[in-house]
């Protein structure tokens, strides 16, 4: 096996404190990434070869350089965990939340539909007829509760004194 350029990381030392972090780490992980990010910054520490340790991981070479990175000047800077992210957007607007209770004010039965009330799947079902975009049962029920529904005996009712968010 020949080396590559990049694949031994010359001079990755970390500190004694941040070796019983990283091995703290291990014996009581947090969550399944800081695992991972601690067992790759030791196996660098012990002499492993960037290759050898992202093979192991089921990883990129640069995501092991990235976690590389987490190392900061101090002995006791070591951040493990994933950055905040904003997540996808949101296709909800203002406008789906009008038509959801413009929805409710029907009864099923007036827009062809076997059904004497509306469930979250039948919802999704009416929505997708009207080409709003795709948004899952789970989606339709989070709605509802901001917007002051509740499921209560087969049906969604809202509360009266509840105001949409």
């Amino acid at each position: 096996m020949a080396l590559e350029p990049g694949d031994f990381v010359k001079g990755f030392i970390l500190s004694l404190e941040q070796q019983k972090r990283l091995r703290c780490e291990l014996r009581q992980p947090t969550n399944a990434h800081v695992y991972r990010r601690a067992a790759a910054l030791l196996a660098l520490h012990e002499g492993r070869l960037a290759r050898e340790v992202s093979a192991l991981l089921g990883v990129t070479r640069q995501t092991i350089y990235n976690w590389m990175s987490c190392r900061g000047e101090g002995e006791q800077d070591l951040n493990l965990e994933d950055a905040p992210r904003t997540g996808r957007p949101s296709l909800w607007n203002g406008e789906l939340d009008l038509l959801l209770e413009q929805t409710l004010q029907r009864s099923p039965r007036q827009l062809g539909y076997v059904a004497t009330e509306w469930t979250a799947p039948l919802l999704r079902k009416q929505f997708s007829l009207l080409q709003r975009p795709d948004v899952s049962g789970e989606t339709i029920r989070r709605r509802l509760r901001r917007l002051g529904y509740n499921w209560t005996e087969g049906r969604y009712t809202r509360q009266l004194d509840s105001k949409p968010n």
